[in-house]
């Protein structure tokens, strides 16, 4: 279970890592894809967009969710963790921890390239 752990965690990190240096580049594009001095398909898209209650600020959060969705991991094995704890499962207890440390070690990784 920890080697497969081990290597979903280097993937995960590789595509986290290249994610992270892209996203101020995409908001940049979000930025001028919604200008509506841009173009016509910008004032049309955002004329769509206005229609579904939708806006620059929808995509942008859309685009920071697989950033953000690491850290929500670590509280799930966190309180994973506190039952298993509280259950006296302390071989489980071990496992959570090496996977919330792996988890650490990823955020701060990513965070180093952001």
């Amino acid at each position: 279970m920890l080697s497969n752990f081990t290597q979903v965690e280097n993937k995960s990190q590789k595509l986290y890592q290249k994610y992270c240096k892209i996203y101020p580049k995409l908001l940049k594009s979000i930025e001028k894809l919604f200008d509506p001095q841009s173009n016509q398909y910008s004032k049309d898209l955002i004329d769509l967009m206005a229609k579904h209650n939708y806006t620059a600020s929808f995509v942008e959060g859309v685009l920071i969710s697989p950033i953000q969705r690491i850290t929500r991991y670590q509280l799930l094995l966190g309180e994973y963790k506190k039952t298993a704890a509280a259950e006296g499962r302390d071989n489980c207890v071990k496992k959570l921890d090496v996977f919330i440390e792996g988890l650490s070690e990823m955020i701060g990784n990513v965070d180093k390239c952001s």
